[in-house]
């Protein structure tokens, strides 16, 4: 498929993942338009290096739709009174998915385990949690 055919695909996609580069031109890329035709269960997924996903478009669809879940790795994370951080089908990481190389292993392995136990609803077995009451 190309890039025009992406309205069409977004309402039948169980998955939906977000590889963009860090380019302007691509700063909240996916907005309300594209947010209100996922599906009620779809999983969002990106793996951007900075923010494509507007952030309070993706809020005020969190409120309205239930998404199976929500997976944002960027290095351009939400400030820390953000809603994203309490929402519990949120999962929020600091840019380490698209550098698997030698050195980053480790923070690899972690966040592909991690991001497996979420989608599979294990939060418990998720490993190196934000203590959130912690404000950190």
């Amino acid at each position: 498929y190309d890039f025009h055919a992406l309205h069409s695909l977004l309402p039948v996609a169980d998955v939906i993942s977000i590889c963009l580069p860090k380019e302007k031109q691509y700063k909240d890329f996916f907005q309300k338009a594209q947010l209100d035709l996922l599906k009620e269960d779809a999983l969002l997924i990106s793996l951007s290096p900075s923010q494509v996903i507007k952030e309070n478009d993706l809020i005020d669809s969190l409120s309205k739709k239930i998404y199976r879940g929500v997976a944002i790795d960027s290095t351009e994370i939400p400030h820390k009174q953000s809603p994203l951080w309490k929402n519990p089908k949120v999962f929020l990481s600091p840019g380490i998915a698209s550098f698997p190389h030698i050195e980053e292993k480790s923070d690899f392995t972690l966040f592909r385990h991690n991001l497996r136990q979420y989608v599979r609803g294990n939060i418990s077995d998720m490993k190196h949690l934000v203590g959130k009451r912690l404000d950190y």
